[in-house]
């Protein structure tokens, strides 16, 4: 049986406290805007939680953009449950993202057979970028 994801978030980073492994998110965003594409995002970071997992688990990150045959990135990793009560986060920093062009675009999490989404909407804007 495949783990129960419960949140997927998008955002800037996280930061982890070390002594208490508490978790700060920062910015977070459901959509992206821009004026020109191809458009370079410097840092995406995909921070998850899930449960009901057992001991070691392969998973990976999947983006992809609506239509696509392959997927714009896959970076793949390991989750350690330990037993199926214990909640897991996992935190996925993605550098130099490339988004060809607006549309919409999913991030996957893949683990133990399952498969989790969430959907990014990419859009194109005339409207001047504010500093």
């Amino acid at each position: 049986m495949a783990p129960t994801c419960l949140a997927i978030i998008l955002c800037e980073c996280v930061v982890e406290d070390i002594r208490t492994r508490n978790k700060c998110i920062l910015n977070t965003f459901n959509n992206i805007t821009s004026k020109i594409f191809p458009l370079t995002i410097a840092r995406l970071t995909v921070f998850a939680t899930l449960t009901s997992g057992r001991g070691i688990m392969p998973m990976k990150v999947t983006l992809l953009k609506d239509g696509a045959e392959s997927p714009m990135l896959d970076l793949k990793g390991e989750l350690n449950f330990g037993n199926p009560l214990n909640v897991v986060d996992m935190i996925m920093d993605m550098r130099n993202i490339v988004f060809p062009s607006a549309g919409w675009y999913s991030v996957q999490v893949h683990c133990g057979g399952g498969i989790s989404e969430r959907r990014l909407s990419v859009m194109q804007t005339d409207a001047p970028e504010k500093d």
